[in-house]
């Protein structure tokens, strides 16, 4: 969907390199990946970068709930810096900074 500034600020701006890739280049170019057509198209328009704390929380769960239905053993996340640290403070509780960004190429194991 897209990146999301971490931490987040109001009234940031985001970088130019923070683009969205379009839904429909997306499904042509991952046929095999399911996409879930329950979100609101303006989350594939607008992105999560600079959604309001609350807003994003609310989303967070319904992804994380989203991949618990998958009844997978694992479940595979690729994203931006930003976007999985806020993920890992939604999913752990704890108060992260930017020194808790992954490596370049870095991964995380959470359980959820």
């Amino acid at each position: 969907m897209a990146p999301r500034l971490f931490p987040q600020i109001a009234k940031a701006k985001t970088l130019p390199c923070d683009q969205l890739l379009e839904k429909i280049k997306i499904q042509r170019e991952f046929p095999d990946f399911y996409i879930d057509e329950g979100l609101p198209n303006k989350l594939w328009t607008n992105g999560i970068n600079l959604l309001p704390e609350q807003e994003f929380r609310g989303i967070a769960e319904y992804f994380i709930n989203w991949c618990r239905e998958q009844d997978k053993e694992r479940v595979f996340v690729i994203s931006h810096d930003g976007t999985i640290t806020s993920y890992r403070e939604f999913i752990t509780g704890r108060k992260l900074s930017r020194s808790d960004f992954p490596n370049e190429t870095g991964w995380f194991s959470i359980g959820i």
